[in-house]
């Protein structure tokens, strides 16, 4: 069993050995190795600019990779083909990305991403499945470009400094659905003007390129859209946990909804 995790751990620092792709965390470079070496280098590069935007309010390497120790499984591919599926006690040096600090909602969206800390080496490493479910998203994003540059454009708006002193209607625009689950109740503008404040106290983050994704909606009437999760954290903690709300593109323009299933 030794010899075995030996020849995995082997296996793992050969693949992708000759890229140079690289994730900045915390001040610091750390190259990201991809298992499908037939990836284009501009893909490569493509990915590691989104890795840096997920861990880009972890405050070190481990609070990016979860505070637990804990291990994760994995399939890993061989050099002369076929794969091993490796565990904890063979590739004790791999760990899953934070779900506090990371700006990746579901396991869906983690799924063969590793944060690895091994030999004294730290890297993160990025499997076949992994790297499919970015070309799946690249694929969406650029098909929706002109929605996705609006989405960005939301973001530059929403960090006006004067935010919360808008006209209400603007502040009502900035939601395709209301704020708050208020049956029978009318959204006065305190609750606008509010959860503008609170948005004018945060650091907003942005995106995670994996999250954009078309989903039926239902208090849209049940309508496809594009939405995705605007990350946000405390201005004044740099160590606090980073906090995702939910967005849907409507009828031409972004704005904040409520979570739903099955989302990105």
């Amino acid at each position: 069993m030794k010899k075995m995790c030996y020849t995995v751990a082997l296996s793992l620092s050969l693949l992708g050995q000759a890229q140079t792709s690289q994730v900045h965390i915390a001040g610091s470079d750390y190259p990201v190795l991809f298992a499908d070496t037939n990836l284009a280098f501009s893909v490569r590069q493509r990915i590691a600019s989104d890795l840096t935007t997920v861990f880009s309010q972890a405050p070190s390497f481990d609070k990016a990779r979860g505070g637990g120790g804990d291990a994760v499984k994995a399939t890993v591919p061989l050099p002369g083909g076929g794969t091993v599926v490796t565990s904890h006690n063979c590739w004790a040096g791999a760990f899953a990305p934070s779900s506090n600090y990371a700006m990746l909602m579901t396991d869906e969206t983690r799924e063969g991403i590793f944060l690895v800390d091994y030999d004294n080496q730290k890297s993160v490493r990025v499997s076949q499945v992994a790297s499919s479910n970015y070309l799946h998203a690249f694929t969406l994003v650029d098909t929706h470009s002109n929605a996705v540059k609006k989405a960005y454009e939301f973001v530059a708006f929403l960090k006006s400094p004067d935010l919360a002193s808008k006209p209400l209607q603007v502040l009502k625009g900035l939601h395709n659905t209301p704020p708050e689950e208020r049956e029978k109740e009318a959204f006065d503008e305190d609750i606008y003007r509010g959860f503008a404040t609170e948005l004018q106290q945060s650091k907003i983050l942005g995106f995670c390129v994996l999250n954009f994704a078309v989903r039926q909606h239902p208090e849209l009437g049940n309508a496809e859209v594009l939405v995705n999760i605007l990350f946000t954290a405390d201005k004044t903690d740099p160590s606090d946990y980073v906090f995702g709300l939910p967005i849907v593109y409507y009828k031409g323009k972004w704005g904040f909804g409520k979570y739903w299933g099955n989302a990105p």
